[in-house]
């Protein structure tokens, strides 16, 4: 069974660094799909980070596929004279965080938060990776039991029966609070409400579902391929030999 992961990760720096990482870690490259070719899109690419961690191969020793409904949003400027870049995407049986941390050691200017829903049991955490050091906050199972009554309200739900609705929206919610659980310097926002970013408003790259339909194109285009080419029967040839055949017997007959 797969194990779906949605990531939100805001990249801090100065803008220099910001910008650097940006166009560092962003693919553009040809993508051939059953026979078509097209430009493909990754603004946060596997291919980007191995590039800039080299021991993001310890972890993995292939470069994994890129995220699935992958969001980039600009650089933005933010006090003190610094500047944040975010993304959000999509992963399969695939941990973010893993690859994260060699990204940090690699990437000592910046700061790295991260914080992720496990889509399977409804469970996110937060982290905050500078240079050598990491922060995690799991958030706890009673802050779900609070973003549930609200949901309960929000929705009019009258009973514990599940609704998909109100289940992603506890699910966003977490990861508002997580994302927003530590401040510039790593400490703790106690008390403060989440920061509020939009995560709707920009272009969606690699969306999941087209991915498979690329993916059921591909394989039947590869199989047809594979396919032994069958002789035809010329019909014409046969038509002539038919036709012979009854030349030689009617000319048979006529002899008779």
């Amino acid at each position: 069974m797969a194990l779906d992961y949605l990531h939100r990760l805001l990249v801090s720096g100065t803008p220099v660094d910001v910008r650097g990482f940006r166009n560092a870690i962003n693919r553009v490259y040809p993508r051939t799909v059953a026979g078509e070719t097209f430009t493909e899109i990754a603004p946060f690419s596997f291919a980007g980070l191995y590039d800039l961690a080299p021991a993001a191969r310890r972890v993995a020793p292939e470069i994994p596929e890129d995220p699935y409904d992958l969001s980039a949003w600009p650089v933005r400027a933010v006090e003190g004279g610094r500047a944040e870049i975010r993304y959000q995407m999509h992963t399969r049986n695939l941990e973010l965080i893993d690859f994260i941390r060699p990204l940090a050691r690699a990437l000592p200017r910046l700061t790295f938060t991260l914080s992720t829903l496990l889509w399977d049991d409804s469970s996110v955490a937060s982290y905050r990776l500078h240079r050598q050091r990491e922060q995690k906050w799991p958030v706890p199972e009673r802050r779900y039991d609070v973003h549930w009554e609200r949901a309960k309200k929000k929705f009019k739900l009258t009973d514990d029966d599940p609704d998909e609705e109100a289940g992603y929206w506890v699910g966003y919610e977490m990861l508002a609070e997580a994302f927003s659980h530590w401040d510039e310097a790593g400490r703790v926002r106690r008390g403060l409400a989440p920061r509020r970013y939009r995560w709707w408003n920009e272009t969606v790259f690699r969306d999941l579902d087209t991915e498979r339909q690329l993916l059921m194109a591909d394989l039947g285009f590869q199989l047809n391929k594979k396919k032994p080419r069958t002789k035809k029967r010329r019909r014409d040839g046969g038509a002539r030999a038919s036709a012979s055949k009854r030349e030689r017997s009617r000319h048979k007959r006529t002899r008779s």
